[in-house]
């Protein structure tokens, strides 16, 4: 049998009169709960509870909170001031996954009942009961009826809220990590390529253009951008150059460098250890020839797989001068995502952008947002 009311999943779009409407229309099954609960089907149970489908429903709870379903019932019916704030949220929407604002207007709709239908909504709370079992129903209760709910969301947002001030006056950790440090260094070891005497004339000049850019770059405006405490330590950026020869250019040769340099104790102090940078001949270009914005390999010393893996990554991803001492410091310095993820990022924006896509990460979506904050 076909769940009725299109699978009991709210409207987002509808009027307080359309949602009030569509709950009205279930309520041939009140009548059937209240007198012969027995003969209800699971779907019909779920279409009175205004619950999605059992399966959704447990799959859910899994994937957000790391629970059951009967564990997650079990509590809220014993020991409701336990629950955390996305356990509450869960129930208080009836274990729909929904966004901020769809919340919010699932609570306003189901308020405009109480108003506008007083009568019928004791009655639909009969019906509920009568086909809930005695878990189930107390479990609802203690975070719908009560105000738990309104507490519990307190107690999340207010560091929230907190943070966000602290935001606008003080520096993000990250800056003030390196600001409290003893001499403020943060940067890079940087491979790149030994310029030998007997290379053309035309590959020393393209290089000689190239890092007259990179130094127009790096001595340009304070970065991070637009960030507090930027301009304390815009100064102190360390680069660590390595010169590569021909036979070390294969990647994997750079990265037992680097890795041995890391165990012997080589690395400036403020480098970071867990990703380097290569300047090869591409990057270089990218610095000469016009393109709106140069960029660098970064690259992944502990990657081991000698070819890309299933999602096509390879232990490196391409990021401009505009992320090096932005986020991609930020993310890396404090292992907030690992180099797959910012390439994975920088994939699924570049797919979205209407002028094509860049040749390195600059626009990112990081740290995304996970329900219940979105």
């Amino acid at each position: 049998m076909n769940n009725p009311r299109r699978n009991n999943r709210p409207d987002y779009n509808s009027t307080c009169a359309e949602a009030l409407e569509q709950w009205l229309s279930t309520e041939h099954l009140w009548d059937k709960a209240i007198n012969s609960p027995n003969e209800i089907a699971q779907d019909e149970k779920h279409a009175i509870m205004d619950w999605p489908p059992l399966e959704e429903m447990e799959e859910n709870s899994r994937k957000y909170l790391g629970k059951s379903l009967q564990d997650l019932i079990h509590l809220a019916s014993t020991d409701p001031v336990s629950l955390t704030y996305p356990e509450c949220r869960f129930i208080h929407d009836d274990f729909h996954i929904l966004g901020e604002l769809e919340s919010v207007k699932y609570s306003n709709d189901q308020a405009g009942r109480i108003i506008d239908e007083g009568e019928r909504w004791k009655k639909w709370q009969k019906a509920r009961e009568a086909v809930s079992s005695a878990d189930e129903f107390k479990a609802v209760t203690n975070v719908q009826g009560t105000d738990l709910y309104r507490d519990k969301l307190k107690e999340w947002t207010e560091p929230r809220i907190k943070a966000e001030q602290r935001s606008r006056t003080h520096p993000p950790d990250w800056v003030q990590k390196i600001i409290d440090s003893d001499d403020k260094a943060w940067g890079y070891v940087i491979y790149r390529p030994f310029i030998q005497g007997e290379q053309s004339d035309e590959t020393k000049q393209a290089w000689d253009a190239c890092w007259e850019r990179f130094n127009e770059l790096q001595s340009g405006q304070p970065v991070p951008v637009f960030t507090i405490g930027a301009e304390e330590i815009t100064g102190t950026k360390v680069f660590d150059f390595v010169d590569y020869s021909a036979e070390m250019a294969e990647v994997n040769c750079l990265r037992g460098d680097f890795r041995d340099r890391r165990e012997k104790g080589n690395l400036k102090p403020g480098v970071l250890s867990n990703v380097f940078l290569v300047m090869s001949n591409e990057c270089r270009d990218s610095y000469t020839t016009g393109e709106k914005f140069g960029w660098l390999w970064a690259i992944d010393p502990e990657w081991t797989l000698p070819n890309a893996d299933e999602d096509g990554y390879d232990g490196r991803v391409a990021i401009t001068w505009g992320q090096l001492f932005n986020k991609f410091y930020d993310f890396m310095s404090a292992q907030r995502f690992t180099l797959k993820e910012i390439w994975q990022d920088f994939h699924e924006v570049n797919r979205d952008l209407s002028e094509g896509p860049l040749a390195g990460w600059l626009f990112s979506r990081l740290p995304k947002k996970n329900w219940p904050d979105i």
